[in-house]
């Protein structure tokens, strides 16, 4: 559910936002997998927490650059007042709803920014981070609740506004659109004046272009990470609770039409759990589910794109050294398995299959293998709370690759 209400702080107009979706960062460049984040989502605004570790919040609301009303994001600013805590917190805020907010070391959390009609349902929604997130304190003890002007009274100035406010999405600066148009006006009237041979010729130029453009890269010949490292972000963004229901398992294969990856993923029904409209309006995923049975209900998600960095290996690699790097990842993960050229894949001639399974959060470390592994199917599953170990996560990875044995030797 989003949240907004108007005041004025320091002589000026402001809007608070609630209710933003948070993606947690885990490249080195941070600002740069936001920018991608904004642009796959089509944010209209944004705004970025944290420093070692970082999530970016995305917001529908167009902001302009300059002007009022400012509009800030509330979940940045209850992060920044407690950037050296790691803590969370229910709101109760002048529009009468109860805001439920997280952050760890200045960080809003992926579900740190939920707003609720009832305190029972902000109740239930906190036991259930708190419970997945045991090191979170909570503000306010043993009262249910504090009210928004208690939690920012103790707040003085108004240099926290620049670090807190919602940034509008980068567009095309309107100086360079007219420099554009003039520049293609030019170039019409000169293609005009030149005559039909010359416009025959841009018109079979622009043909090519066009008809290059409708057909995707051939996957083969993306780099690995350009695969990979999508996949794993979207994987990030899934909510494992919501509202009482629970993440069973997302499934994701590799599309060569579409040039992306499409993802599902299955959630079931918990006791004591919002009701199904409930849980998909505040996902917003209401026209995109399949029925699977009265407690199940399956996600279908749009195209995750690739990127499109290209595959350049460095030098050849022998066949002992592509063993040896397996050796060493074979420590983080629960299984792995791989038989070169025992048999190849049908769909991916002259290939090997590779497997792994283990922990979600190792599996960035396939980027960059001394081989080319074309990644196509993935299966993440939510296994029972365990004994965390290298080897062991609740969030449990599946990945299945085909690997590029005529490169070694």
């Amino acid at each position: 559910m989003k949240v907004q209400f108007s005041e004025t702080w320091n002589q000026q107009a402001v809007v608070w936002s609630f209710g933003l979706r948070w993606y947690a960062l885990l490249e080195a460049n941070a600002q740069a997998q936001a920018y991608r984040l904004i642009k796959q989502l089509g944010a209209q605004s944004w705004v970025l927490t944290g420093e070692q570790m970082c999530s970016v919040g995305l917001s529908t609301q167009r902001v302009r650059r300059s002007g009022h009303p400012v509009y800030l994001a509330a979940a940045a600013f209850f992060a920044r007042i407690n950037k050296e805590q790691k803590v969370a917190a229910i709101i109760r805020l002048p529009t009468g709803h109860y805001w439920f907010a997280a952050a760890q070391k200045g960080r809003v959390l992926v579900r740190g920014d939920q707003c609720f009609e009832r305190l029972e349902q902000a109740q239930s929604f906190m036991a259930e981070v708190l419970a997945d997130n045991p090191k979170l304190r909570c503000l306010h003890g043993s009262t249910a609740y504090i009210d928004w002007s208690a939690l920012i009274a103790p707040v003085a100035g108004g240099e926290w506004i620049e670090q807190t406010r919602l940034r509008p999405r980068q567009r095309i600066q309107r100086r360079r659109l007219i420099a554009g148009l003039l520049l293609g006006g030019g170039a019409l009237l000169y293609y005009g004046a030149v005559g039909w041979t010359a416009r025959q010729a841009a018109g079979v130029l622009n043909k090519e272009v066009e008809t290059a453009a409708d057909h995707p890269p051939l996957l083969l010949e993306l780099h690995p990470r350009a695969v990979l490292q999508p996949l794993l972000e979207f994987l990030y963004t899934l909510p494992v609770h919501a509202q009482g229901w629970l993440l069973s398992h997302a499934s994701c294969q590799l599309q060569q039409s579409l040039a992306g990856w499409h993802c599902t993923a299955d959630y079931q029904k918990q006791q004591q759990s919002a009701d199904a409209h409930y849980f998909l309006s505040q996902q917003d995923w209401e026209t995109q589910i399949q029925v699977i049975d009265l407690d199940t209900i399956r996600v279908h998600f749009p195209v995750v794109a690739l990127g499109s960095d290209r595959w350049a290996p460095v030098g050849q690699r022998t066949q002992l050294q592509f063993l040896s790097y397996l050796h060493k990842q074979r420590v983080a993960f629960l299984s792995l398995s791989y038989q070169p050229k025992q048999w190849t894949l049908a769909e991916w001639p002259n290939r090997s299959p590779v497997r792994i399974q283990g922990p979600l959060r190792s599996a960035h470390l396939w980027y960059d293998a001394p081989a080319h592994i074309h990644w196509y199917r993935a299966v993440l599953q939510v296994h029972p709370p365990t004994e965390l170990s290298l080897k062991h996560s609740q969030l449990h990875l599946t990945l299945e690759g085909a690997v590029d044995d005529a490169s070694l030797y």
